[in-house]
């Protein structure tokens, strides 16, 4: 049994946050090599990053991030 990879079109998702948040939508190298890494030793760059300013901005993103197969990992305290 073969896996299908579904590949995320960051553009389109970029697009669909910055119409529906009100937080900041980051999608710049800068903000994605900050936010790779924690204070483990994990590293993986992200697709973007949200920084939402409301519970509405978070419903938003974990709904565009799910219809666009996007992975979410939600990040508190930089751990």
């Amino acid at each position: 049994m073969q896996e299908s990879l579904q590949v995320v079109e960051s553009q389109r998702l970029e697009e669909a946050l910055r119409q529906a948040v009100s937080g900041e939508v980051r999608f710049d190298k800068g903000m994605r090599a900050a936010y790779a890494a924690d204070a483990s030793n994990y590293r993986q760059v992200p697709i973007g990053v949200v920084l939402p300013r409301s519970v509405e901005d978070i419903v938003e993103t974990m709904r565009l991030c799910a219809s666009h197969g996007a992975p979410v990992l939600a990040r508190g305290g930089a751990t």
